[in-house]
């Protein structure tokens, strides 16, 4: 799913740090979010800070954590 969203931005030096909070069980319906929270810009690539989840359908978190990877930016 990471990759993608972030393809070589991820496989270059994307990280992953993860909680695993509870277990998914066989029939549960699974539901992966995430929000930016922090952008930086380091010569043509942008950095994204993003913070994700992963929770059932009843509302149980099952993953929670931070993804970051870089992204290229356009030319100027």
């Amino acid at each position: 799913m990471v990759e993608g969203v972030f393809g070589v931005g991820w496989a270059a030096g994307g990280s992953l740090n993860v909680r695993f909070k509870n277990p998914a069980r066989p029939g549960d319906v699974l539901i992966f979010a995430g929000k930016v929270r922090k952008i930086s810009d380091s010569d043509n690539i942008r950095v994204l800070s993003c913070e994700v989840r992963c929770g059932n359908q009843k509302d149980d978190t099952v993953i929670s954590g931070e993804i970051t990877a870089g992204v290229a930016q356009p030319e100027k």
